[in-house]
């Protein structure tokens, strides 16, 4: 049995992925533009953004962050 599957946790290490939701985005706000502010505030490794359009017109739109410590800092903004 490989061992690397009984080592312990390690946070620094983080490989989970965590899903921030985001709402009220302006309607201008594309994809590529949540992505890119998600790096700004401290997530490196944003691995995913999509923003949509609701049925009252406005917008939403999730993140995906690799790491608990980089979606804790970009979830603080």
């Amino acid at each position: 049995m490989p061992r690397d599957r009984y080592r312990a946790h390690d946070s620094a290490q983080d490989d989970d992925q965590f899903i921030i939701l985001v709402k009220d985005i302006p309607r201008h706000c594309r994809w590529q533009e949540l992505k890119d502010i998600t790096r700004n505030y401290g997530g490196e490794h944003s691995l995913k953004a999509e923003v949509f359009e609701l049925l009252d017109g406005s917008q939403m739109g999730h993140c995906t962050i690799k790491g608990r410590s980089a979606a804790n800092q970009v979830y603080g903004i």
